[in-house]
C-alpha cells in the first residue's frame, strides 16, 4: 500500500525562544483576513515574476514585507492541533517535522511524536552552547530522531563553517537524511527582534559546497 510522506513540516514557533511551548495548545488559528501565501499555492507560484534576492533580504518592497508577515503569522499557528488537521486534509500518513534549536529541539518533536505516530521527528544541532554533538545526536537517533535538519538562516551558522561540518561529520555514522533550508529568505517582520537571524546564509552556492564535500 503507498504511503503519502511530508517531507517538510514544522512543530512550534521556530522563530522564538522557547517555541516548542506552543506545539500543545489548542483553538490557535493564523490571524489573517488576506492571506498572499495561500493564494500563490493554490496558484502553484506561477504568475508570482522574478524575485530579487537583495530586494528580498532589505525588504524595501511590500510584496516581501507582507510575505514575511504572512511567514511568520503561520509560524505561531504551528500546534500540533493545526498540524494533524492539515494532515489530514491533505490525506497525508506521515510528516516529517523538522527543529530549529534552539527555538524548536527534537525533545519538542519527540514529546508530540510519542503522542502522535504519523509524526517523524528529525533532530537538530543548538549552535549556541557547547556540548557533546556525537553523544547528543547519537542519543536522538537511539530515540527515534530520523535525521538531521539545518536551518543556516534561522541558527545564524553558515553551511559552510566549521561547526557545520563537524555537525555534519558526527551525523554522517548514522546514515540518516540531513535536510537544509535552501534560499535568501528572512522571517522577522520587525527588524529589530531578528535574534540570529543570517539571510544571506540561505545562498545556494553554500548549499553547493557542503553537499560537495559530503557527497559520496
Amino acid at each position: 500500500m503507498d504511503r503519502i510522506i511530508d517531507i517538510h513540516a514544522h512543530l512550534g514557533d521556530i522563530c522564538h525562544p522557547g517555541g516548542g511551548a506552543l506545539i500543545e495548545k489548542t483553538g490557535v488559528s493564523k490571524n489573517l483576513l488576506f492571506d498572499m501565501t495561500s493564494l500563490t499555492e493554490l496558484l502553484l507560484f506561477r504568475g508570482g515574476g522574478n524575485i530579487n534576492p537583495e530586494s528580498f533580504v532589505k525588504m524595501d518592497n511590500w510584496f516581501y514585507r507582507r510575505s514575511v508577515k504572512e511567514t511568520m503569522a503561520r509560524n505561531l499557528s504551528g500546534t500540533r492541533e493545526n498540524f494533524t488537521n492539515s494532515r489530514v486534509e491533505a490525506n497525508i500518513d506521515f510528516s516529517v517535522s523538522l527543529p530549529v534549536p534552539p527555538y524548536v529541539t527534537f525533545a519538542d518533536l519527540k514529546t508530540a511524536a510519542d503522542k502522535d505516530s504519523s509524526i517523524l521527528p528529525f533532530t537538530g544541532i543548538d549552535f549556541t552552547k557547547d556540548y557533546d554533538v556525537d553523544a547528543a545526536l547519537a542519543e536522538d537517533v537511539k530515540a527515534g530522531a530520523k535525521g538531521m535538519k539545518l536551518h543556516p538562516i534561522l541558527q545564524g551558522e553558515k553551511l559552510t563553517s566549521k561547526k557545520t561540518f563537524e555537525s555534519m561529520e558526527a551525523f554522517a555514522p548514522h546514515n540518516l537524511p540531513v535536510l537544509m533550508h535552501t534560499g535568501i529568505t528572512p522571517y522577522y517582520p520587525d527588524k529589530n527582534n531578528t535574534f540570529m537571524e543570517q539571510p544571506s546564509y540561505g545562498c545556494i552556492n553554500c548549499v553547493h559546497e557542503i553537499v560537495k564535500a559530503f557527497h559520496k
